[in-house]
């Protein structure tokens, strides 16, 4: 039974580390019944779990970001998907986001919260994901120039709302001021990208199309960790195996041009 259990989920699109979790869970829970003397025995023990296997990242190059956020700005959406393409925030984090923790002077936004929709309850602020998380992303001057048009189009919203607007301190509100459901920003993302002939990435891809183009221009894979709350720079390393094996060949390439143009400069 535990076994098609399994199948089930895998045939409705679970991922196999979700199944992983769920059997962990699953085992767990026997494993504390057999101690309450509920029952004498944990069939989840035996059960077969799907395998993990390594996901290929999907990310999209300038040209096919250029493309998107053309296609975002006929939704009057640029504003967003700018500043989730270029600081690989996290959709929730970037729906929780307050004005309280923007510094467009210094070019900063903190993320100390994460927006989550959860059954029976709503939409809900929570912490984020891990004690890393909380963290702040440094913004270019195109990201800066993209939230100052955002809060000029917030000022123009809640003059027009007046009394009936909800939270004047939301980065990115509904049309109403308040915070924009997960799922509804996910249906937009999806509904956009279709308008487009761009290869389909899921939203969370934006954040490895940022952390890629990253490791591909040569920043520090420590100060990537750092900007995308990673627990440690081995994760980092690991997720973007791909790019960072790249990286390498060009290490060599560029010690091997500095080595031989320092010969030049001493013997030419």
């Amino acid at each position: 039974m535990i076994d098609d259990f399994y199948s089930e989920k895998h045939d409705e699109g679970y991922s196999p580390k979700t199944i992983k979790e769920i059997h962990n869970l699953l085992k767990n829970s026997l494993q504390q019944a057999i101690k309450w003397e509920f029952t004498n025995r944990n069939p989840a023990v035996g059960a077969t779990v799907p395998r993990i296997q390594d996901k290929i990242i999907q990310t999209w190059n300038y040209s096919q970001v250029k493309e998107f956020l053309r296609a975002a700005k006929l939704y009057k959406q640029e504003e967003f998907y700018t500043t989730a393409v270029f600081t690989g925030a996290r959709k929730g984090e970037l729906l929780a986001l307050e004005w309280k923790n923007v510094d467009l002077l210094k070019g900063r936004i903190y993320i100390k919260q994460t927006l989550a929709y959860l059954p029976k309850k709503g939409l809900v602020i929570k912490e984020p994901k891990t004690k890393m998380s909380k963290r702040y992303i440094a913004l270019s001057p195109f990201v800066v120039e993209a939230l100052k048009r955002q809060k000029e189009k917030n000022d123009i919203l809640h003059e027009e709302l007046g009394f009936y607007s909800i939270n004047k301190d939301i980065v990115f509100p509904n049309q109403v001021g308040g915070f924009i459901d997960p799922n509804n920003k996910l249906r937009e993302y999806y509904t956009i990208t279709e308008k487009t002939a761009l290869p389909k990435i899921t939203f969370h891809s934006l954040r490895h199309t940022h952390a890629t183009h990253l490791l591909e221009e040569g920043v520090n894979p420590k100060v990537v960790q750092e900007r995308f709350g990673h627990n440690n720079v081995s994760v980092t390393l690991g997720i973007y195996s791909h790019v960072t094996s790249g990286i390498q060949e060009k290490a060599a390439n560029t010690v091997e041009e500095a080595f031989l143009k320092s010969d030049c400069d001493t013997s030419c």
